[in-house]
């Protein structure tokens, strides 16, 4: 099978059901947005917890 045959199949496929294929596009695109998301968070937070330590200075020991 040659790449034009498989591409005619592909899009033959995507016209016959398109609800299905729409759908299909919504969840990859809800996925990438919401592991970037969490990423991000992720590192932001990692960011304030050492910037906090930071400010207490290298000289300051705390003892709970």
């Amino acid at each position: 099978m040659f790449f034009k045959d498989t591409l005619a199949q592909a899009c033959g496929a995507i016209r016959a059901q398109r609800l299905r294929a729409a759908l299909i596009i919504l969840a990859m695109s809800i996925g990438v947005a919401s592991v970037t998301l969490l990423t991000a968070l992720g590192e932001s937070a990692r960011n304030y917890i050492i910037n906090q330590f930071e400010a207490l200075g290298t000289h300051l020991v705390t003892v709970p």
